[in-house]
């Protein structure tokens, strides 16, 4: 998770600094994907589904790709 949140830190600083655009989303939506990627990629306590887990994240980027995609 690092390592993603690292490589997107250039992206998520500029949603921060810039006002959103057809370019550039908005902060309130940069933090509500930022928000789902952590939650899902935090296993519970108890253990996790893996496979699910793995669904949910990939739907996740693939809307985030769809919207970023309609907006440009």
């Amino acid at each position: 998770m690092a390592y993603i949140l690292d490589a997107l830190t250039p992206a998520i600083r500029r949603a921060f600094q810039e006002p959103a655009n057809g370019d550039v989303p908005s902060s309130a939506a940069v933090l509500a994907v930022l928000e789902k990627m952590i939650e899902c990629a935090v296993p519970p306590a108890e253990g996790a589904d893996l496979a699910a887990g793995k669904a949910i994240l990939l739907n996740l980027l693939t809307g985030a790709r769809s919207a970023f995609n309609e907006a440009s």
